[in-house]
């Protein structure tokens, strides 16, 4: 998007809140990965009470990058929030970091219990109609994203 000279934000809840203006440009750029670099995901609001606070941003037919930095996630607690955005005609895209072949600093064995298989995540986002990019230990980053899962018009 950057590369296009589209404007890019970056809203999220981590151990201090990111909240990054849209903007574009290379310098942009930088800023915001090293925001996603240092960022963790700590925060305690949740999802659609950061997506209601900054709403009146989310331009209606903008498009936004939901990205969900571990494998334990249960798509319900999204589908509020992915339905407002949907109903503001957003177009939604979702990034799934498959913590389980990173490091984990956190992490106890009920920790991998709880996780759902990531093709499950996947396959939840896909039914809701976004597009899913999967990124994982066994792929170069740029890799990942040339490999877009797109749900069928069948569904």
């Amino acid at each position: 998007a950057i590369r296009s000279n589209h404007a890019v934000g970056l809203v999220a809840e981590a151990q201090i809140p990111i909240d990054l203006s849209p903007a574009a440009g290379l310098g942009h750029l930088a800023r915001l990965m090293r925001l996603l670099v240092s960022a963790r995901a700590v925060g305690k609001l949740p999802f659609d009470s950061l997506l209601l606070e900054h709403l009146a941003r989310i331009k209606l037919d903008s498009a936004v990058i939901l990205v969900f930095p571990t494998s334990r996630i249960d798509i319900s607690r999204y589908l509020h929030a992915i339905g407002v955005l949907q109903g503001r005609r957003v177009n939604l895209t979702a990034v799934l970091i498959d913590d389980r072949a990173f490091y984990r600093v956190h992490g106890e064995m009920e920790d991998y219990e709880r996780e759902i298989p990531i093709e499950a995540a996947v396959e939840q986002l896909l039914a809701l109609g976004l597009t899913v990019y999967v990124v994982d230990a066994d792929a170069h980053f740029t890799e990942a994203f040339e490999r877009p899962r797109v749900a069928s018009r069948g569904r």
